[in-house]
């Protein structure tokens, strides 16, 4: 059964959910992923790209790449940078060039993210190495698109939303 709450209410509530255990925050400014101390010292671009998110453990940080393919089209990734090395991952092997919003699980193994490989967008999970691609939830023609997904902390729920609902 699908259980819709205020957006208002759900976004309160995905603030109020972020890593205890992360000792930077990751941002984006100028279509770069940055990182700074939680107090805002220290800041650091890291990255080019977009839609940051910081592991559980605080040592990597998932984002999109952007990148341009011809004069009006971009191949948006799913990418993973290790902060200590500042080592690059960028999932070339999802089978779609329109990848967005990942979100880690609890224990950093598996990245969440909306992917559009045809005319609709799915749900889709990936080992945080980039293996194992799979669609969690295909997309639907004609039916409202979900969006923002991040994991619930008992890792085995989903929330997203399509601009109006949280689902």
């Amino acid at each position: 059964m699908k259980e819709i709450i205020p957006l208002a209410f759900a976004l309160a509530a995905f603030s109020a959910t972020a890593y205890a255990g992360d000792r930077h925050i990751a941002f984006e400014r100028d279509q770069a992923v940055w990182i700074a101390n939680l107090d805002g010292t220290g800041e650091k671009k890291i990255a080019d790209g977009i839609f940051p998110a910081i592991s559980p453990d605080g040592t990597r940080v998932a984002f999109n790449t952007t990148e341009k393919t011809s004069d009006t089209t971009y191949a948006r990734r799913i990418a993973v940078v290790e902060l200590a090395t500042g080592k690059l991952n960028v999932f070339r092997d999802v089978p779609s060039d329109n990848s967005y919003y990942p979100s880690w699980t609890a224990d950093g193994k598996q990245i969440l993210f909306t992917t559009r490989p045809h005319e609709v967008w799915d749900l889709a999970v990936v080992n945080s190495d980039g293996t194992n691609f799979h669609v969690l939830k295909p997309g639907v023609q004609n039916e409202v698109t979900r969006y923002s997904p991040i994991w619930a902390r008992d890792g085995q729920s989903v929330f997203c939303e399509d601009m109006t609902n949280i689902y």
